[in-house]
């Protein structure tokens, strides 16, 4: 808190320093010109820096929250000032579910699986009467591949399709045959799942040409090439434009192929939501995500693996508009799903309830917040996945909250706890690092009145001083008010 001239009037034992002190924590403030400390403060810069991050289903490098505590002096209780602000992470787990988990797209030349599931048997468009036994063994191949990547057996697949190639090159067949660009379609969709974008999209862009080539791209299977296409650009790192291109030449594709209204129309809206989302077309994103439940509610799907992932993916649209009610409420959504369906006790669930739990930080909503993060850590903790930057993100959150709560042996506890797996992951020198360092500092020094804690605090804070020099946000909101801890270890101490 800034240590106001009103304080002189304390009747503690820390009169006297705290008026000598007043002027040097004014100064503090007075280097920035932010207005006075509130709780959803760093939201729009949380989700300006959750922009940059790397594309669709490459990893995401998460950011742990920033959740300093309001200074204090040494009183063993919080001297007013605002409560703590969080920097809303990107998802725990180190990517978004939400923008990931619709699954890849069958292969081209599968058949539609309606949302009322009244086609299940695999069909291959355009297959052509074997002449010969080569030719029949690639068929054969093909359709296995397309089996194989629509029970999501993507490693299958790719031996499949590989294999097929290899049929139809030994049959002699001429390279402009489109019978290679039905190999290839599927061939580039496997490699995409397997996590190779940039091989992938060379062999789907030869898919096309293959198709353009034999006029065929404006066929069911062409527009699923197309979906491909686009999923590989963003997932490859392609400019935005591109990406943007290429999703909505893919959704116009299964418009007018009446694919839409189906489960792979429905998984396209899904990789459009998110793809769109991360280069900052948040609210065509939010659209993507909308026509998806539309769709699903039509077909009564909702309460189903895809109507999670559109409410979550929903509610991470409306966080980055800074729509954080709206965000809540379709977070909430997904989260009562997952439960009906028994998956909310997951990694993906952990996940959910940690990004949840920011925009409930964000509203204000402390209690509710308390109730999410502590769900989260329990499923963490039980799975034995309590470890990394992640979890040390989401204990930094729990444990500023655990303060507001007048929970101190908590608070400290997981602090600490937060603090160990920064330091085990080499993490303790970066600005979340640095900002659980203070926060820590800070929790002890108000809670021990002693030199020592003192001593210790003022080093403490002194490394965090650093780091946030050298991160270059020392003159920030968050910088003046580690700025206005380290001036009450001063006082403390009595050094002005």
């Amino acid at each position: 808190m800034l240590v106001s001239w009103d304080a002189c009037s304390d009747v503690d034992g820390l009169t006297d320093k705290r008026c000598r002190a007043a002027p040097v924590f004014a100064s503090a403030f007075a280097a920035v010109s932010f207005p006075a400390p509130q709780r959803n403060w760093p939201g729009a810069l949380a989700r300006r820096l959750l922009r940059r991050l790397p594309g669709l289903l490459a990893p995401l490098v998460p950011l742990a929250p920033i959740a300093l505590l309001a200074a204090g002096g040494c009183s063993g209780q919080r001297h007013g000032g605002s409560a703590p602000a969080f920097l809303r992470p990107a998802a725990s787990g180190g990517a978004r579910l939400s923008a990931k988990s619709a699954g890849p797209f069958a292969a081209v030349g599968s058949s539609t699986v309606a949302l009322v599931e009244e086609e299940t048997a695999v069909t291959v468009e355009g297959s052509e009467e074997a002449n010969g036994p080569e030719e029949a063994a690639w068929q054969t191949l093909l359709k296995t591949g397309e089996a194989y990547a629509e029970g999501g057996h993507g490693e299958e697949a790719l031996v499949s399709y590989k294999s097929a190639l290899a049929s139809l090159d030994a049959a002699g067949a001429d390279h402009e045959d489109f019978s290679r660009g039905r190999i290839l379609a599927g061939l580039g969709a496997a490699q995409a799942v397997l996590g190779t974008p940039q091989e992938a999209l060379g062999t789907l862009t030869a898919a096309r040409q293959s198709f353009e080539a034999h006029g065929k791209m404006g066929s069911k299977s062409g527009a699923r090439l197309q979906a491909s296409i686009a999923a590989a650009s963003a997932a490859a790192g392609a400019p935005a434009a591109e990406i943007l291109r290429e999703f909505a030449q893919a959704h116009e594709a299964f418009e007018r192929q009446g694919l839409l209204e189906s489960k792979e129309g429905v998984k396209l809206l899904l990789e459009a939501g998110a793809a769109r989302g991360t280069v900052g077309a948040e609210q065509e994103a939010a659209s993507s995500f909308e026509r998806a439940l539309a769709i699903l509610t039509k077909f009564g799907m909702l309460e189903t693996k895809l109507g999670a992932d559109a409410y979550e993916g929903l509610g991470d649209a409306f966080a980055e508009q800074d729509e954080v009610e709206r965000s809540a409420d379709a977070l909430a959504e997904a989260r009562r799903i997952l439960e009906v369906k028994g998956k909310l006790r997951s990694k993906r669930g952990a996940a959910l309830l940690v990004r949840l739990g920011d925009i409930y930080a964000e509203l204000g909503m402390a209690e509710e917040a308390l109730d999410a993060y502590g769900e989260a850590r329990s499923i963490l903790e039980t799975a034995g996945r309590l470890a990394g930057p992640d979890s040390a993100a989401l204990l930094a959150n729990l444990g500023a909250l655990q303060a507001e709560f007048s929970q101190p042996e908590e608070a400290i506890q997981t602090l600490s706890e937060a603090r160990a797996l920064y330091e085990a992951a080499g993490a303790l020198e970066t600005l979340e690092g640095a900002t659980l360092i203070a926060n820590l500092a800070n929790f002890r020094l108000q809670q021990d009145c002693g030199e020592e804690a003192a001593e210790e605090a003022l080093e403490q804070l002194g490394l965090a001083r650093r780091t946030f020099a050298v991160e270059g946000v020392l003159e920030s909101m968050e910088g003046a008010r580690l700025l206005t801890t380290l001036g009450a270890a001063h006082a403390e101490l009595g050094s002005y």
